[in-house]
């Protein structure tokens, strides 16, 4: 697969999260695939108004995938 596609799979996957979900990985700059990677959980709980029903959104979406948060 080449970078666009990987980028349009990692566009879609991010737009089929809540917007609050979606928020928190703008805010920590989550562009790709090898950001995701590295997002840990901390990271995620250390941002303004985001919980711990937002963090397992994203955590369960990543799972699909194959991704763990650090």
């Amino acid at each position: 697969p080449n970078l666009t596609d990987s980028t349009q799979v990692f566009d879609a996957w991010r737009k089929k999260l809540s917007v609050r979900a979606r928020k928190a990985l703008v805010r920590l700059d989550v562009q790709n695939w090898g950001d995701l990677n590295k997002l840990t959980e901390d990271a995620l709980l250390d941002l303004l108004n985001v919980g711990r029903g937002t963090v397992q959104e994203i955590k369960d979406a990543m799972a699909v995938l194959g991704f763990w948060l650090k």
